[in-house]
């Protein structure tokens, strides 16, 4: 019987327990962001965002080859989550 061990390089500056906290701050608006697809509407300037995502597939916890974007608002009537994520290779 043989045993190999190795070990993946993508996490070996990774720290998984970096990853129990992530938080992020709602921006309050005074006025709802325009709900059409687009990001265009100025009040998503306002939210802070965010970009520190990790892929689950193929490689678990690993950097995402693709970039993904972030925002939060919020109105005394309702929660505003939007996503932008880029395709370098489109349909």
């Amino acid at each position: 019987m043989a045993l190999s061990f190795g070990q993946s390089n993508y996490l070996t500056d990774f720290n998984p327990d970096s990853l129990r906290f992530k938080t992020t701050t709602a921006v309050r608006c005074s006025e709802a962001p325009v709900i059409d697809g687009l990001l265009d509407d100025p009040v998503w300037q306002s939210a802070l965002p965010v970009d520190e995502f990790f892929q689950i597939g193929p490689l678990e916890l690993a950097h995402p080859a693709e970039s993904t974007i972030a925002r939060v608002l919020y109105d005394d009537e309702s929660l505003y989550i939007s996503f932008r994520s880029y395709d370098s290779q489109p349909d």
